[in-house]
């Protein structure tokens, strides 16, 4: 699979250890033990685990604001459907432009976050 294609490509030298867990985050347990120097997780459960002061008093993200393997996104427009495909990037450029996506993602980021707290 892709997850585990991507480690094996961007970090070659590093010897990699495939760890059967029920929740992804419990991998970082293998990290906080000791038995592993990093855990790559989905960056989302990264960003809330660390919202949680004592993972973040000794945890951290390995490349801020850099994205780790991230396919980009794209469409599948019907042939001679050229005013829906422009539709689609204009859309697009758009979101992008006026930063609609980072903020609903930020958003979504401290809605959602199984490891906090509600208030």
């Amino acid at each position: 699979s892709r997850e585990q294609q991507t480690p094996k490509r961007l970090l070659p030298k590093a010897k990699l250890l495939a760890v059967k867990v029920p929740s992804a985050i419990q991998i970082v347990e293998q990290v906080k033990r000791g038995d592993a120097d990093a855990a790559l997780l989905p960056a989302v459960t990264i960003a809330w685990w660390l919202e949680v002061s004592e993972n973040a008093s000794w945890g951290v993200l390995a490349f801020p604001g850099q994205d780790f393997g991230n396919a980009p996104n794209g469409w599948a427009v019907r042939y001679g459907d050229p005013a829906w495909k422009d539709f689609l990037d204009n859309y697009s450029n758009y979101v992008a432009v006026n930063n609609i996506a980072v903020t609903l993602y930020e958003d979504y980021l401290k809605r959602s976050n199984p490891y906090t707290k509600k208030n």
